[in-house]
């Protein structure tokens, strides 16, 4: 895997671009993972997609997991 000088992911040939589309499909937005958590003071709540890598990245940002749910956002 290269990087560019900004640190940016560069994709050069297909293996790297089909490892990143599946990394994509394994994504699912039927499920979410619901967060709370406090920033500057204020309490937030934060929905990303129920993906191993996101929900323990905010883990360890802080953010405490409320729930998981199902369905669609609107």
């Amino acid at each position: 895997m290269q990087m560019n000088k900004n640190g940016i992911r560069v994709v050069n040939n297909n293996k790297d671009r089909e490892k990143l589309q599946q990394e994509l499909r394994k994504l699912n937005y039927k499920e979410y993972a619901e967060f709370i958590g406090y920033e500057n003071g204020i309490e937030v709540t934060i929905i990303v997609p129920n993906h191993k890598a996101l929900v323990q990245a905010m883990l360890q940002d802080g953010f405490v997991l409320q729930r998981f749910s199902r369905g669609e956002i609107a």
